[in-house]
C-alpha cells in the first residue's frame, strides 16, 4: 500500500515540477488594498495541449526512426522469407565434440 501511495506522490510532484517548468500555470501572490494576502492561479490548458501534441509527434517520429533500418548496416539482411524459414533448424548441423580436458 506504501508503495501505490509513493508511485501516486512521486507522479504528482513530477507532473507539478513539469508542469512549473514548461509554464502551464502559474501562481501569483498579491496584498489587497484591505491589507489581506490574495493568491492568484492560471492554467494555461491550451499550452498544456501544445505540448502534449509536440510530444507525442517527436515520440512517434523517433520510434519510426527507430524501425527503419540504416542504409549502410552490414547486419540489416531484409525481411525473413518462407524460404528462410524451411532453410533453418532450431539445432545446428555443426555441433561440436566434446572438448577435450586436461588428463
Amino acid at each position: 500500500m506504501r508503495n501505490i501511495l509513493a508511485t501516486i506522490g512521486g507522479a504528482v510532484v513530477l507532473f507539478l515540477g513539469l508542469g512549473w517548468y514548461l509554464g502551464w500555470y502559474s501562481f501569483a501572490v498579491k496584498p489587497n488594498t484591505t491589507g489581506s494576502v490574495a493568491f492568484e492561479g492560471e492554467v494555461k490548458t491550451d499550452k498544456m495541449k501544445e505540448d502534449a501534441k509536440k510530444a507525442l509527434e517527436a515520440a512517434n517520429k523517433a520510434a519510426e526512426a527507430n524501425n527503419q533500418p540504416k542504409s549502410g548496416d552490414p547486419d540489416f539482411m531484409g525481411p525473413p522469407t518462407p524460404s528462410d524459414a524451411k532453410k533453418s533448424s532450431p539445432v545446428p548441423n555443426n555441433i561440436p565434440g566434446p572438448l577435450p580436458g586436461p588428463k
